[in-house]
């Protein structure tokens, strides 16, 4: 079996930080992509949710309360 459990990774410091660090890099150097899919105001947090549930999204998705 080839995989990784979350939980045990989160509580390894000495595992997660050079991880951390390495998708850091990677976002600041531009070699990773985020998509954002939509931006919705915190109040429409319903909406974002029925939104994804019903795969009308593609990308992240972010509630903003400052909207």
């Amino acid at each position: 079996m080839i995989g990784f459990w979350l939980a045990h990774l989160l509580m390894r410091r000495d595992l997660l930080a050079p991880m951390i660090g390495e998708l850091l890099s990677a976002l600041a150097g531009g070699d990773l992509e985020v998509r954002i899919g939509g931006v919705y105001p915190l109040s429409g947090a319903a909406q974002a949710h029925q939104d994804l549930i019903s795969r009308r999204t593609t990308g992240k998705l972010l509630l903003d309360p400052s909207l």
